[in-house]
């Protein structure tokens, strides 16, 4: 993990906090689009997800990584807030807050050479409820892991969710505490 692919944490006014990532990927605007509003495809990388693909539309989620042995989890309700196609996707979740995903074409310097490389810069924003800071770590890293998992599906590779505690947790754990070395006690 490279600090410069670490979120940030804010402390809102009505005592929320708001988690900012700003990640590059190589893929076209449309191709994260659908990764964020297919089902078939955000259940590769984040959560299951049904519903209808428009502003104040029901859109509920349910979390992937179940804990081994314990039965998979409950849907949790949401709202869609607004949808920009290919630009704005936003929701609020009973369970995670409002999520809003700003998608815009980009170009990053590649690292061997002077050329550009095309794709797509995300800003993903949750503002969430988190009254304490082991909340707060945990919400940043696991937003993290997630967008991490969205790289890995994007350029080919697969989450397996039945393994998702043997294979990921450890790295879940890792980007905690270095949340904690970074970010914890800064709000």
């Amino acid at each position: 993990m490279s600090g410069k692919d670490l979120g940030t944490l804010e402390e809102l006014e009505d005592g929320r906090f708001k988690l900012s990532f700003r990640r590059f990927y190589t893929q076209p605007v449309a191709v994260l689009w659908l990764a964020l509003t297919d089902p078939e495809r955000t259940k590769l990388w984040w959560a299951e997800a049904r519903g209808v693909l428009e502003a104040g539309a029901a859109w509920d989620l349910r979390w992937q990584n179940t804990p081994p042995g314990e039965a998979p989890m409950d849907w949790w309700p949401g709202t869609l807030l607004e949808v920009i196609p290919e630009q704005v996707f936003e929701m609020d979740n009973s369970a995670h807050g409002v999520l809003r995903w700003e998608l815009r074409p980009g170009q990053r310097e590649a690292q061997s050479s002077s050329d550009e490389v095309q794709g797509t810069e995300v800003r993903f924003t949750a503002i969430v409820d988190a009254p304490d800071e082991a909340t707060r770590l945990s919400v940043l890293a696991g937003w993290h892991l997630h967008l991490d998992h969205l790289d890995t599906v994007l350029n080919g590779g697969s989450v397996d969710w039945e393994s998702w505690y043997q294979e990921h947790y450890p790295r879940w754990q890792q980007t905690n505490d270095e949340y904690a070395r970074t970010v914890g006690g800064s709000t």
